[in-house]
């Protein structure tokens, strides 16, 4: 919902294309570059409803042109709105780290010890059913491709705790301080 608001209030301030970019650039983190858009055009114009907003919009150029400056001029906040709840998420831990310890523990133990024997599970049941179904195509591009999706899930998992555990790696890194860097210059 929040997507096609700022979309919509994108449009009605004459920053489609703009808005559109910041949002295909970031794939899954585009709900909170739209949330970001849409605090500002609520701050703005004083209304929390998209359609109010938009309607406001539509009726005021002189306020559609002053939330397409504020949006302009903020487009580093705009930009780095995924990643503040990283920046939250590390404090936390380091103001209540037993709690979270504690889950992430479990977690990461049932991920360590459980993951592999279940991709070799899945990993047998793909083998078995090429082998009984080979005459049945669709049905054994279905299951592969699902159970194809399952193990990488399941290795996704060990990864990330391994990540957790071990550190960061280089790229991602790279990618927080240049964050940082960008966040300190504006």
């Amino acid at each position: 919902m929040s997507i096609i608001a700022a979309l919509g209030i994108a449009d009605a301030v004459g920053l489609t294309d703009w808005v559109k970019s910041k949002l295909s650039n970031s794939d899954s983190n585009s709900a909170k570059i739209a949330a970001k858009v849409m605090d500002f055009a609520m701050s703005k114009t004083g209304e929390s409803d998209p359609d109010k907003i938009q309607q406001r919009l539509s009726a005021d150029p002189t306020l559609a042109a002053q939330l397409k400056q504020t949006l302009l001029d903020n487009e580093q906040e705009i930009d780095m709105a995924p990643y503040k709840d990283r920046q939250d998420a590390r404090a936390m831990h380091n103001k209540h780290p037993e709690q979270a310890d504690k889950i992430a523990d479990k977690i990461a133990d049932r991920v360590m010890t459980q993951n592999l024997p279940y991709i070799f599970i899945l990993l047998i049941v793909n083998v078995l059913a090429v082998y009984f179904l080979k005459d049945q195509g669709a049905i054994i591009a279905t299951i592969s491709n699902v159970l194809g999706m399952t193990i990488k899930s399941l290795f996704d998992e060990r990864i990330c705790v391994t990540g957790f555990y071990f550190g960061s790696s280089m790229g991602s890194k790279n990618k927080d301080e240049k964050a940082n860097d960008k966040g300190s210059r504006a």
